[in-house]
C-alpha cells in the first residue's frame, strides 16, 4: 500500500473515532435533556461541525466546554481545529490540549468563562495547546490562571485581534504582550487604580498603542518602580 493511501486510512480512522465520541456525547445529552448542551447553543447535544485532518471545525456560534467534554486527565476528549467563540464552563479542565488552534469571534468575546465557582475549580497547568490565532476579546482573569506566567506569551498566542483581560493581581513579566500581533489593550475599561498591577498595565498599554519598543517599555517600567513586570 502506498504512503498516501496509508495516511488517508489513518486519517479516516481518526475521523471515525471522533464521530463515535460525538455520537456518544449526544446520546448522553439525550439521556439527560434537562441538562445544558454539551457543546454549542443551536443544535441539541453538539452543534454544527465538520472534520478536517482528524480535528473538529466547530461551526455553531459558541463552543461550550463543559465537564462532559473533559476526561479524567482534565483534557478535552475531542481535538478541535477552529471555532467562532469559546466559552469555558468546566471546573475540571486543567489543560489546553486539543483546544482550537484558531478562534474567530470577530469583535466579540472570543474566549470567556462562565458558571464556574472559584471554590470548585482546578488550575490550568500550562499554556500548551492555547489558541495561537484569535480574532476577538480574550478573558483570562479567572482563578484558573493564577499559577501561569505571561513570560514569552507571544510564543503561546501569536495573534490576538482585540482586548486581553488578565488577573488584577498578576505579578510577573509583561513585555511579551508587545510582540503579540494585533493586541490592542490590556484590561481596557476593566482596569482600576486599586489593581496591584495598575501602573504596569497602564505603561504597557501606552506602548501597545505606539511603537511597541520593548526596551523603551522596559526602561519606563523599571524607572516607575515596576521591575517585577519588566523582565525580558
Amino acid at each position: 500500500m502506498k504512503l498516501k493511501e496509508l495516511l488517508h486510512e489513518a486519517v479516516s480512522k481518526e475521523d471515525a473515532d471522533i464521530r463515535w465520541k460525538i455520537k456518544k456525547l449526544v446520546a448522553q445529552h439525550l439521556d439527560n435533556q434537562s441538562g445544558s448542551n454539551v457543546i454549542g447553543n443551536k443544535t441539541p447535544g453538539f452543534g454544527r461541525y465538520s472534520i478536517e485532518n482528524g480535528k473538529v471545525v466547530y461551526k455553531s456560534d459558541v463552543l461550550k466546554i463543559t465537564n462532559r467534554l473533559v476526561d479524567e486527565n482534565g483534557e478535552l476528549i475531542i481535538p478541535f481545529k477552529s471555532c467562532k467563540e469559546l466559552n469555558i464552563r468546566s471546573s475540571n479542565l486543567t489543560s489546553f490540549k486539543n483546544f482550537p488552534e484558531e478562534v474567530t469571534a470577530r469583535f466579540l468575546d472570543a474566549i470567556s468563562f462562565s458558571s464556574l465557582s472559584n471554590t470548585q475549580i482546578k488550575q490550568i497547568k500550562n499554556w500548551e495547546g492555547f489558541p495561537k490565532n484569535i480574532d476577538g476579546n480574550v478573558y483570562l482573569g479567572h482563578e484558573k490562571f493564577s499559577d501561569l506566567s505571561y513570560s514569552k506569551w507571544n510564543k503561546v498566542c501569536e495573534q490576538l485581534e482585540g482586548e486581553l483581560s488578565i488577573k488584577r493581581n498578576y505579578e510577573g513579566p509583561m513585555l511579551s504582550f508587545l510582540l503579540v500581533k494585533g493586541l490592542e489593550i490590556i484590561n481596557g475599561r476593566g482596569l482600576a487604580k486599586f489593581d496591584p498591577n495598575y501602573n504596569a498595565i497602564k505603561i504597557v498599554n501606552k506602548h501597545l498603542q505606539n511603537e511597541r519598543d520593548i526596551l523603551e517599555c522596559q526602561e519606563e517600567l523599571i524607572s516607575n518602580g515596576q521591575k517585577e513586570y519588566a523582565k525580558l
